[in-house]
């Protein structure tokens, strides 16, 4: 059976922003502003990561055994040092650590260490860069190594061109909203249709590339007209759901199956959505308590968010 292909581009357009924000508003790069960058880095991204993925590896000890992918695996028998280190970064060499949500944080973290490079390169051959790791992302030529992927390397690059640069990228694509919308739409008709051909792939990848674009530019027309505004708390609580989900989605899951067995396609899908809506609401109370009783505790571990 071959694999069905989505168009999703939440991760690369996360990436991007990274990317973006990175160099935004730095007036050149000094070795003083890598180090700054770096050290506000350790607490908004590694502390955070270490953090969840240590509690993780806790309650799974606790547990006893963990199903990521509907795929039983149990940790810690005949563990070396290594074993247990290596679950923080390639746990059983799936590609991403114990909380693997996490693979996010690690490969921006990675990603990160060679700013200066990014920097120097974009300075020196403008968008060459991005362009060169669009083609291998497109393409898929990169190496599969923990840590390093091309999604990683490509939309942070391509944030960080604009940041650099100083190109306005939001005014270049919102008056083409419209039609970047229909474009979009036929392009992941398209993936769905074909999605037994191995073509594509290809096309999946443009219409993540494009859906970022239209992302982009629907939101800025919105928030522009004054018809979307940011939820503060939302926005403060959305680290912490993505980084408790994981750890509560499989008790959740197992009180849903007692209450409602999956016996059939349509209880199967209220499942699913209301499976998410559960860990999400929770997650928001979590967060709210957490934050009115234990603050300090609370922006430890979401890097201050």
């Amino acid at each position: 059976m071959k694999k069905i292909y989505y168009s999703l581009f939440l991760v690369p357009l996360f990436f991007l922003f990274s990317g973006f924000l990175f160099f935004y508003k730095t007036n050149g790069f000094t070795i003083e502003n890598y180090a700054d960058k770096l050290k506000k880095r350790v607490r908004t991204l590694l502390i955070p990561y270490l953090f969840w993925n240590i509690l993780f590896v806790v309650c799974i000890i606790s547990v006893g055994k963990l199903s990521p992918d509907a795929t039983e695996s149990i940790i810690g028998e005949g563990y070396t040092i290594k074993d247990w280190l290596l679950t923080l970064w390639d746990c059983n060499n799936t590609g991403c650590p114990i909380s693997y949500q996490f693979w996010f944080i690690r490969d921006l973290m990675m990603v990160v260490l060679f700013t200066p490079l990014i920097h120097w390169l974009t300075k020196k051959f403008g968008c060459l860069l991005p362009l060169l790791f669009g083609i291998f992302w497109l393409m898929g030529w990169w190496f599969k190594t923990a840590g390093f992927s091309i999604n990683a390397f490509f939309f942070f690059t391509l944030g960080a061109y604009f940041s650099i640069t100083r190109r306005n990228f939001v005014e270049l694509v919102k008056p083409h909203v419209v039609f970047l919308g229909i474009l979009y739409l036929i392009l992941v008709i398209i993936v769905f249709c074909a999605k037994s051909y191995d073509w594509v792939i290809y096309v999946k990848r443009v219409s993540i590339l494009l859906g970022i674009v239209f992302a982009i530019a629907v939101s800025a027309v919105y928030i522009a007209k004054g018809k979307w505004k940011v939820n503060t708390f939302l926005a403060e609580s959305s680290f912490f759901i993505y980084a408790y989900h994981i750890i509560a989605l499989p008790t959740i899951l197992r009180v849903l199956l007692f209450i409602i067995p999956c016996t059939t396609d349509f209880r199967a899908t209220i499942l699913y959505f209301l499976w998410a809506a559960i860990a999400i609401f929770i997650g928001l109370i979590l967060y709210y308590f957490l934050k009115k009783w234990l603050p300090k505790t609370t922006a430890f571990i979401t890097g201050g968010r």
